[in-house]
């Protein structure tokens, strides 16, 4: 009879303690050698980069008199999205240019002086208005350069408190 109720104990020992094992496994143990694990890549990276140089540095070269030369490559950003970097022909730009649409806010009392301002600018059309402060611009520019400089330009304008791009395409033509 002691066996028997020895094993009736032992169980719910047994349980609570598989039960225990499992929690410190899930919560605890796992979460540990995740953390150790990146840490230890991220490590290895570092020590990897402090010694090689950072990623594009196999592009220098150095010189008869130990100066360090640079190799440009012309990397284009639309080449690199559409895959056409890996191969030879040549990276041309879209045609006709950008569009996009910006909302500004300005106050209000300057409201006719920011938009005579915006007008004034090359690409720029104003097709909504509200006594708030609120103008809805839509510039036509014929790069993404041009249309930046010229959003900046807009947010530094006296009495614009902000300009926000809310739309931007391509045109095609």
């Amino acid at each position: 009879m002691s066996a028997a109720g020895g094993d009736a104990t032992a169980r719910p020992r047994r349980k609570r303690m598989e039960i225990f094992a499992f929690l410190f496994l899930t919560a605890v143990l796992m979460p540990a050698l995740a953390i150790a694990t990146v840490g230890s890549y991220g490590l290895t990276v570092w020590i990897y980069q402090t010694i090689a140089g950072p990623p594009g540095a196999l592009n220098r070269r150095i010189s008869k008199d130990n100066r360090v030369l640079k190799i440009h490559t012309a990397l284009d950003r639309r080449a690199l999205i559409t895959g056409r970097v890996l191969t030879a022909e040549p990276v041309i730009a879209p045609p006709a240019g950008e569009i996009a649409s910006i909302v500004v806010q300005a106050n209000p009392a300057h409201l006719d002086t920011v938009e005579a301002d915006i007008l004034a600018f090359a690409g720029c059309e104003i097709h909504g208005r509200d006594a708030r402060g609120k103008l809805i611009v839509v510039v036509d520019a014929p790069d993404a350069g041009a249309l930046g400089a010229t959003m900046n330009e807009i947010g530094r304008l006296p009495h614009v408190h902000s300009a926000c791009l809310v739309f931007h395409a391509i045109d095609a033509g």
